[in-house]
């Protein structure tokens, strides 16, 4: 009887824990309990359910093997003998090339920079109708910055290691140092300015397509701007976020009352 009363007391400690105690995403799930084994068998049975339970892949256990990256662009490197090894060493008789090879991958990473040279053939008409006055040359390259020494998917790729991956211009700056390319400070910031000028067309349109939707949610979180504006104390602002059904924007604002999504409804 004792020891009953003693295992019925521990069940109601549990059970006053488990409803009224601190919690946390942490805590285990307790060990369902049984009168009729008592204290002991219960411990028993949570160490069994303890050890059970462990998360991830259990020692022993086969693995998934290894993942091919089969999407990822291929270029096939050929290896052979050196020359004076593909031959016997005793008679010198020249070994043949057996069908097939023994092959063997590696993710490589190469990351360059190139300097395009772009040649545009020149024509010269030979008839006398003089419909062509002068020198007929293929037409140039298209570039985002006219006259700009940079191509478009020079000027992509700057566009996400800013705003996607979020690392610091002076940090890009010096990756194109290692590669032998020196960039000045001021040629990376003012056509990132002329590069907005160009996508605020786009930024509109999109501003328009939300403002036409039906249903939006919107959320927004500090964000430091370290720039001084009139009227404004500290660095503080907010981003906000505002995604209808297909479209997604964000509004860097000083404030996160509710005049923001009023201006933006109109």
């Amino acid at each position: 009887m004792t020891q009953q009363n003693q295992a019925l007391k521990a069940r109601v400690a549990q059970l006053h824990q488990q409803q009224f105690g601190r919690k946390s995403e942490q805590t285990k799930d307790p060990v369902p309990y049984h009168h009729d084994r008592g204290k002991e068998a219960c411990n028993a049975s949570a160490a069994t359910s303890e050890s059970k339970n462990n998360r991830g892949k259990q020692p022993g256990s086969k693995g998934y093997g290894r993942r091919r990256r089969s999407g990822l662009p291929t270029e096939e490197i050929l290896h052979e003998l050196p020359k004076a090894e593909q031959c016997c060493p005793v008679c010198g008789k020249p070994f043949s090339v057996f069908p097939g090879s023994e092959d063997s991958e590696e993710i490589h990473w190469e990351v360059r920079l190139v300097r395009h040279i772009h040649k545009r053939t020149r024509y010269r008409p030979t008839c006398n109708c003089r419909a062509v006055p002068g020198i007929m040359t293929a037409p140039p390259v298209p570039k985002l910055i006219p006259k700009g020494m940079f191509s478009c998917s020079f000027w992509v790729h700057l566009l996400l290691e800013k705003f996607l991956i979020q690392r610091l211009l002076f940090r890009v700056r010096q990756l194109f140092a290692l590669e032998g390319c020196s960039v000045s400070q001021g040629t990376r910031t003012g056509r990132r300015k002329r590069i907005g000028e160009l996508l605020q067309p786009l930024y509109t349109g999109i501003l328009q397509r939300r403002r036409a939707a039906d249903h939006w949610h919107r959320d927004e979180t500090r964000w430091m701007v370290f720039a001084e504006m009139e009227g404004k104390v500290g660095y503080r602002g907010w981003l906000w976020v505002v995604v209808p059904p297909d479209s997604c924007a964000y509004l860097l604002e000083p404030t996160r009352s509710a005049k923001v999504p009023q201006n933006h409804l109109g």
